[in-house]
């Protein structure tokens, strides 16, 4: 037995004839037939996913692209709230921490929020202060909220050695800043695995997660990208 196509005419419901097909067996037709339709429909896959993968990385780029303009906007806005914090407070800087508060909260007050942050975020912060401290491509170095490390140097306070820690820790004025261009204030931190919020010179505590490259917002309130080799060269840049 065999299939074949017939041509057969057909009348519809309002009498116009129309022609059809119909398959006719020859044992081997329609297994032809759907075998040739499932070349076509793994070829269309092929072509789709050739397609996909050529066009992932560059999607994958934009994204990252877009985190890097975000955690920039972050950067900036708190270097707005430095500024503010210095101008209410005769040109001191904001201290890292002592006097029962630290950085992040100190700038947070200062840029308006209506709470603080003690190792967490206090009743009344809003979701935009919160998500000015966080970095949206590190979530996984997010310490209580907060995945940016501040340069102790600023204020550093020790519960055995005292405040300052160590002199060159000393709290400091905005205007004893030597070359704020070229002395980092904030920069992307490993946070949580340190469980720190705050960064001396340690390499190892910074976080490399902008394609290979770390954030940082410099004392004149310009931020930039540095890859690995150039944050590995720093030396004056974490001594304001």
């Amino acid at each position: 037995m065999k299939y074949k196509l017939q041509r057969t005419k057909v009348k519809n419901a309002t009498g116009v004839s129309r022609n059809y097909n119909r398959l006719q067996s020859d044992g081997y037709g329609i297994r032809s037939a759907i075998n040739f339709t499932m070349v076509e429909l793994l070829i269309v896959m092929a072509i789709i996913a050739i397609l996909a993968s050529m066009l992932l990385p560059t999607i994958q780029q934009a994204r990252m692209k877009g985190f890097l303009a975000s955690c920039t906007s972050n950067m900036r806005q708190l270097s707005l709230a430095v500024a503010m914090y210095s101008n209410d407070h005769d040109g001191w800087l904001p201290n890292c921490n002592g006097g029962n508060s630290n950085w992040v909260e100190r700038i947070a007050l200062a840029g308006g929020s209506a709470a603080g942050w003690n190792y967490g975020w206090k009743s009344g912060a809003s979701p935009a202060t919160k998500k000015l401290f966080l970095c949206p491509v590190g979530n996984n170095e997010a310490y209580y909220g907060v995945n940016y490390s501040y340069n102790k140097r600023v204020g550093y306070y020790h519960s055995s050695y005292g405040y300052p820690a160590v002199a060159y820790c000393a709290p400091r004025r905005i205007d004893q800043v030597r070359s704020p261009g070229n002395r980092l204030l904030i920069i992307d931190g490993k946070d949580k695995t340190y469980s720190i919020t705050a960064i001396d010179s340690n390499i190892s505590q910074v976080d490399f997660r902008h394609s290979s490259g770390t954030n940082i917002l410099w004392f004149d309130g310009h931020v930039s990208m540095c890859k690995y080799y150039e944050v590995k060269s720093f030396n004056k840049e974490w001594k304001p």
